[in-house]
């Protein structure tokens, strides 16, 4: 017998309304009923007001599927209803960040860190009607997604629903965790500086399309043909033009020009943005040359403002060093996707993207 329902049934609740409630199901098989979450522990979802309307659920061991939602009902639609909201509010009138995250785990650790607010969709990727609660609580929430092929998946489709909502007042930020790890995980490891680190280093829409882009057109591939580029450049301009809102789109379009001409200069003088086919070095250059390009870099990386002023002659220089050139190539790759890195957000990137070393020898 269902032991929840059981126990509903001492409270004078009848079936139909246990039913609608999303707590017990109707066997198939015999028409028996069954509770619903069992085997699995039950986190409450609230409605802006405060009352619970619904459950998730997380199985115990490896019982399928993993996560569960209560279904949809009278008071609860999951595809209009984000995780943790009456709690972020309060985090958010304290002026706190706000995260978009994936899971109820992760809302609860990052509302518990005491450095940002927190939401999850319920099972579904980011629907119209959630963005639009999401902007009621903050104008600039940062997504933050797991390193992996779903996270990504899952950040593609954030930016295509996202892309054309976009207004004064109403944008975002994307941040992508190392593969392997949610923010609980980043939390529990580096603390709430490793977190702070994330949000720091999220990119802005234009720069997390421009990234999305480059990868599903293969751009860091030598072997990738020019047409690529071209497609490249008519997909994110054809995405950036589904942005409703005139002065935004116009603003963004502008943005995007001015990437594109900089990486068809970057393209023409053999440098980066993933184009350039590779260099085989049979001999290290003189001491002094390898001090001057680590000059170079080690102001460019300290001071990246001046990056906009010395891009062409810059992607037009060569280093006869592989490391400090693959370095070279990371630092424009950055900068055009975002020109308002500051140096601890560059540096961050640089070392997620293995360049530890490299940086030290700088």
């Amino acid at each position: 017998k269902a032991g929840l329902r059981n126990v509903l049934h001492q409270h004078e609740i009848g079936d139909n309304l246990i039913q609608t409630a999303g707590l017990i199901g109707v066997s198939e098989r015999d028409g028996s009923f069954y509770d619903y979450f069992r085997n699995r522990v039950m986190f409450p979802i609230e409605n802006r007001q405060g009352q619970v309307i619904a459950f998730g659920a997380r199985a115990f061991g490896e019982a399928k599927p993993k996560y569960l939602n209560s279904p949809d009902g009278p008071a609860f639609s999951k595809k209009a209803v984000l995780y943790g909201w009456r709690q972020a509010r309060e985090r958010v009138r304290r002026t706190l960040p706000l995260l978009i995250v994936e899971g109820y785990m992760d809302v609860i650790a990052v509302s518990g860190s005491g450095i940002a607010g927190a939401l999850a969709p319920l099972g579904t990727a980011l629907t119209e009607e959630q963005l639009q609660l999401v902007w009621k609580l903050h104008n600039e929430p940062v997504l933050c997604f797991d390193g992996d092929a779903a996270g990504q998946k899952a950040a593609a489709r954030a930016l295509e629903r996202l892309i054309p909502l976009l207004e004064p007042g109403r944008s975002a930020r994307f941040a992508t965790l190392p593969e392997g790890m949610d923010p609980d995980d980043i939390l529990r490891r580096y603390g709430p500086e490793g977190l702070q680190r994330v949000m720091a280093s999220a990119f802005g829409v234009v720069d997390a399309l421009w990234a999305q882009k480059l990868s599903e057109y293969r751009l860091d591939d030598t072997r990738t043909q020019a047409s690529a580029r071209a497609a490249f450049w008519q997909d994110m301009r054809q995405m950036v033009k589904t942005i409703k809102h005139n002065q935004t789109r116009q603003a963004f379009l502008d943005d995007l020009e001015f990437r594109i001409t900089a990486m068809r200069a970057a393209t023409k003088g053999g440098s980066n943005m993933g184009l350039q086919r590779p260099s085989f070095y049979t001999n290290r250059p003189k001491t002094g040359r390898v001090v001057q390009y680590r000059a170079i870099l080690a102001l460019l990386i300290s001071f990246p403002e001046v990056f906009t002023e010395c891009a062409e002659p810059l992607s037009l220089l060569a280093f006869s060093d592989e490391p400090l050139e693959e370095v070279k190539k990371a630092v424009i790759e950055y900068l055009i996707r975002d020109p308002d890195l500051d140096a601890g957000s560059l540096t961050h990137h640089l070392k997620i993207k293995g360049l530890s070393e490299q940086l030290d020898d700088i």
